[in-house]
């Protein structure tokens, strides 16, 4: 089985998914908030579990499913009774270009606000087996095939949750104008004028509509994006000074300093 890489990036068109099962105990949060290009869909396999998506406190219960959309902030508010996730990270792109229609569609429930997105999802779910399908190909022998099973499963799954077409309106309109910004994150620093010209709009107003549309300001988020980098880097056993050199901070006592003041 291979393992959730919570920053996506060796996600590849031969493995566009990867899936983990993870056990909580009770009353366990995260309070650092997440954001990723991938797709993470979730099902509760015991207790509950309270998340924050874009500012919205999102309640999970079990056999219930929750998605979190592309570059959306999340964290983990608390689960309860010993709380057991099924977690699987999803390529985007690899996802859309797997429709030969409904792409459209997909986009919208992906830019749907996170409340009505999960219950849209579980609505649509609640009277289909493809989740308790999943849940069943999850146990068979690891091999080629099992992964194409569990690729169709997750096709289907997208397939029966698809909301009606031009079911978006503004979010989807507003989540669109800030795309080119969200896509020159990288490892250098990215300042909030420099992002609102990628997308063509004012400072202000740059500024303002992304904290509406994600919850936190620009800056805030284009360095927890560039630290969740160079944590991910320090993870898989880079020197402090390369991390910090890949992914824009100033030197290795800065990027140390960093870490130390993540909660």
């Amino acid at each position: 089985m291979r393992n959730v890489v919570y920053f996506d990036w060796e996600l590849t068109p031969e493995h566009p998914f990867s899936y983990m099962e993870r056990s909580y105990d009770e009353q366990i949060g995260s309070p650092v908030p997440d954001m990723h290009s991938a797709l993470h869909l979730g099902v509760v396999l015991r207790g509950y579990r309270e998340g924050v998506f874009s500012g919205v406190k999102v309640e999970t219960s079990e056999n219930e499913v929750y998605l979190t959309a592309p570059w959306e902030v999340h964290h983990t508010v608390c689960t309860g009774n010993h709380h057991r996730l099924l977690l699987f990270n999803i390529d985007r792109n690899f996802l859309l270009e797997s429709f030969f229609t409904g792409a459209g569609e997909l986009e919208q429930l992906m830019v749907m606000s996170p409340g009505m997105r999960m219950k849209h999802i579980n609505e649509k779910l609640h009277s289909s087996s493809v989740t308790a399908r999943l849940l069943e190909a999850i146990r068979l022998p690891d091999s080629p095939r099992k992964e194409l099973i569990i690729w169709n499963l997750l096709q289907q799954l997208f397939i029966t949750v698809l909301p009606e077409p031009g079911g978006g309106g503004d979010h989807t309109a507003d989540h669109q104008r800030l795309l080119p910004a969200l896509k020159a994150l990288s490892g250098k620093k990215l300042s909030v004028p420099e992002a609102a010209a990628k997308c063509c709009l004012s400072t202000n107003y740059f500024a303002a509509l992304f904290k509406k549309q994600f919850g936190l300001s620009f800056a805030r988020y284009e360095r927890n994006f560039r630290l969740n980098g160079a944590l991910h880097a320090l993870r898989r056993g880079a020197p402090f000074k390369e991390a910090a050199d890949a992914w824009g901070f100033c030197d290795k006592s800065h990027l140390a300093k960093m870490v130390k003041k993540r909660p």
